[in-house]
């Protein structure tokens, strides 16, 4: 069993990616025209023992160039696998996504040449933004990197990713590219096979302790998960692989327990999604109700209530009308 110093140790090593080199620098203000403030990130986080499935990939980009679009955010492309030197969290993209100054009375203060020049700019570095993101999601998903990557130690890099960006002054929106097979952290989800298994989620948590359930930073932000690829496979000469809906549903239930208990604001889950929008499904931390809410049953709109960490949390399914 692995101490907490070797759990440190282990994820300290996630932390060669720099996390101190994630810039602010907004370059088209300058000092008589300060930037707008950034209050919001998206992160993706790639795992590149994943397989390629195109349609997941495809709902995956589209979604991640659609969010690129929005002004005043930081956005940054991760990938990952284990923790060997070649599989740690690598950085592919990283930067702000500036904002317009649109505040009348701030404008009326500023020297119209240097804010004309400024928004200009602005305007020009936004339009470049979805392109960066396809380009750098292109060297991420290039072929061959599910054969160099076999297993993935993903519960480490959910939480590092967590713990070094999800900061307080920050809404975060992390998404996630990750087949969920974890391996590592005392957990194997794969069979004597080598093929994944069913595994039991309550039991798979309870592996982790609490030191692991906790949330991983002591000061994170507000974060709220999505996250594609769920056991997806390639399909192979007949067909993609077929697991059961217990072997999905538990897996899914493992990661958003953990995602919810580290402070998730909601987690939405699926193998394959076409339109993440619409349909999905959610799990959500449950309002904290008046009385002695723990001799109730589920409320009527949770399908599955359970309580980790003194949490109450609630699978639900959101309306596809």
């Amino acid at each position: 069993m692995k101490t907490r110093l070797q759990h440190a140790t282990i994820a300290a090593l996630f932390l060669t990616f720099h996390v101190s080199a994630l810039p602010y620098q907004q370059p088209c203000y300058r000092d008589s025209i300060p930037a707008p403030p950034v209050r919001r990130q998206t992160i993706l986080l790639v795992d590149l023992t994943t397989a390629r499935a195109t349609d997941v990939i495809e709902s995956f980009r589209k979604i991640a160039i659609a969010t690129a679009k929005d002004p005043g955010q930081r956005f940054v492309i991760l990938s990952f696998a284990g923790i060997a030197p070649e599989e740690r969290l690598s950085q592919h993209l990283n930067g702000i996504v500036q904002a317009e100054i649109v505040d009348p009375e701030v404008v009326d203060d500023l020297p119209m040449m240097a804010f004309r020049e400024s928004q200009a700019c602005v305007k020009k570095a936004r339009k470049a933004w979805p392109v960066q993101v396809q380009v750098s999601l292109a060297k991420v998903f290039a072929g061959g990197a599910s054969d160099r990557f076999q297993r993935s130690e993903i519960v480490y890099a959910l939480a590092v990713t967590l713990r070094s960006l999800a900061t307080p002054d920050l809404a975060t929106r992390l998404l996630v590219y990750s087949d969920g097979l974890q391996f590592g952290s005392g957990l194997s989800f794969y069979g004597g096979d080598k093929r994944p298994r069913t595994i039991d989620a309550a039991a798979e948590l309870a592996k982790l302790g609490e030191d692991r359930l906790s949330p991983p930073g002591q000061s994170m932000g507000p974060f709220k998960v999505l996250w594609w690829g769920l056991m997806v496979e390639e399909a192979g000469p007949i067909g993609k692989p077929y697991y059961d809906s217990k072997t999905i549903e538990q897996l899914r239930q493992f990661w958003s327990r953990l995602l919810l208990g580290w402070g998730a604001s909601s987690v939405q889950i699926e193998p394959s999604l076409v339109n993440p929008q619409l349909g999905w499904q959610e799990e959500r931390p449950t309002p904290s109700a008046t009385g002695d809410a723990s001799d109730r049953g589920p409320s009527p709109r949770c399908l599955v209530e359970t309580t980790m960490l003194g949490r109450k949390l609630c699978a639900t399914r959101r309306s596809t009308d």
